[in-house]
């Protein structure tokens, strides 16, 4: 796990923060899920973070970057093994075309995405299945701390539906964190 940490810094990768690291160990240590999907690989961090957690949960990874997954199919084989699958693949595509049922999901991909993920995910969660979004506030644009800059509008735009969303959804209970770059932690109830 430090390797894959160092190694994000040598290439200049964005990781998890520490605030999300503690947040995402402890709730998979609580709910010990058997299957968890991850919704943006990049080089492995966060999954070997969830991995490590729980020794007997098993992980499918989406990375859509060619190159990030390679590396991570390296890095997962060498820490978790079999317990990781490692896709190439649009997230989208995935989960339309999956008849998994999740017990855990952690979302740090494409941010406009979000909404359109969460929609086509409900149906395959199991029954009180956590749901864990990172960068919910996309450095301080979503929640109005920092001005919004020119060229991210649709995707802050979407972040805001998103939460509204998962906030009045009666199918989850939703609570959004003041940490890191913001962090929404759902269980489904549904």
């Amino acid at each position: 796990m430090n390797s894959i940490f160092n190694q994000s810094k040598k290439l200049n990768l964005p990781i998890i923060l520490n605030d999300t690291k503690v947040i995402l160990e402890d709730l998979i240590k609580e709910n010990k899920p058997n299957l968890i999907l991850e919704i943006g690989a990049a080089i492995g961090y966060s999954a070997s973070v969830m991995l490590n957690a729980c020794d007997t949960a098993k992980l499918i990874t989406l990375e859509k970057n060619v190159e990030r997954f390679k590396i991570c199919k390296e890095n997962l084989a060498r820490v978790a093994g079999v317990r990781a699958e490692v896709i190439n693949c649009d997230a989208m595509e995935f989960i339309e075309n999956t008849n998994l049922k999740f017990d855990f999901i952690f979302i740090d991909g494409p941010k406009g995405q979000y909404l359109n993920y969460i929609k086509k995910l409900e149906s395959k969660l199991s029954k009180n299945a956590i749901v864990m979004c990172d960068n919910i506030y996309f450095h301080g644009m979503v929640n109005g701390k920092t001005p919004v800059t020119k060229g991210v509008r649709t995707m802050i735009r979407n972040l805001k539906k998103f939460n509204e969303y998962m906030l009045n959804n009666k199918n989850f209970e939703t609570q959004i964190l003041e940490k890191g770059d913001g962090i929404l932690i759902a269980k489904y109830t549904g």
